[in-house]
């Protein structure tokens, strides 16, 4: 398939520059360029079960296993990821570094093997404010790469059924949202007085008691769109 002129031309005016070197990139080349992926600082902790990431939750809660991608060095070229994914709007590349994430993933027998990818959830507000979660669009790009299924119903403001399990074995349907636009305008604080708020935690409207409730991520046990 032959490139069209108009890409070209695009790429004379307005070239195309990896957010980390600064390099113009070459056709193939989406956000970062080869060299810059070859050389991401990446940790390999997903082939050491007790590596420092997974140490930080010993005592604290239960887990099965913990990683991260890449070592955060202050004043590194790649703190530039970082940098424009959370703050210049560059939400797509969350979904490149998730898919060079889902390539190590792949090689590890602990993480190909899981069902489902929980992106982190961002306070509703501060989201509004942002115009995306970050998290969402790692996530993303993880589950595209891993050939997984995203739980991405409640990030992108849809009503869903979620079935989860209570700490007493007891299993719970709830129909629920994060669409402030959908809840009653009344009904808005109720987000800032759930109490147990927190990165493993999700917030969410119950339509079913008309009030704000929360779940565990890792007590879902299915979900479908309802609305």
């Amino acid at each position: 398939m032959k490139t069209p002129l108009f890409f070209y031309l695009t790429e004379l005016l307005f070239p195309r520059l990896c957010v980390v070197c600064g390099d113009k990139l070459i056709e193939q080349e989406q956000l970062i360029c080869l060299h810059c992926l070859h050389h991401i600082p990446r940790t390999n902790f997903h082939r050491n079960p007790d590596n420092p990431v997974a140490q930080l939750f010993y005592g604290r809660v239960q887990i099965e296993f913990a990683t991260a991608f890449y070592a955060f060095s202050k004043g590194s070229p790649y703190q530039k990821l970082l940098h424009n994914l959370k703050y210049k709007g560059m939400k797509e590349l969350g979904e490149e570094v998730g898919k060079q994430f889902g390539i190590d993933l792949l090689q590890s027998p602990e993480f190909s093997s899981v069902d489902l990818i929980c992106p982190v959830p961002l306070h509703p507000q501060k989201e509004k404010k942002r115009g995306y979660n970050q998290s969402w669009w790692i996530a993303s790009g993880i589950a595209k790469q891993m050939n997984k299924e995203l739980l991405i119903a409640l990030e992108n403001n849809n009503t869903v059924s979620v079935d989860f399990a209570t700490k007493i074995g007891h299993i719970r349907i709830m129909k629920c949202t994060r669409n402030l636009d959908e809840i009653p305008e009344g009904d808005h604080q109720g987000i800032n007085t759930v109490k147990l708020n927190g990165p493993d935690i999700c917030c969410v409207y119950d339509w079913l008691v008309a009030d704000w409730r929360a779940f565990r991520w890792d007590s879902v046990l299915n979900w479908k769109i309802v609305k």
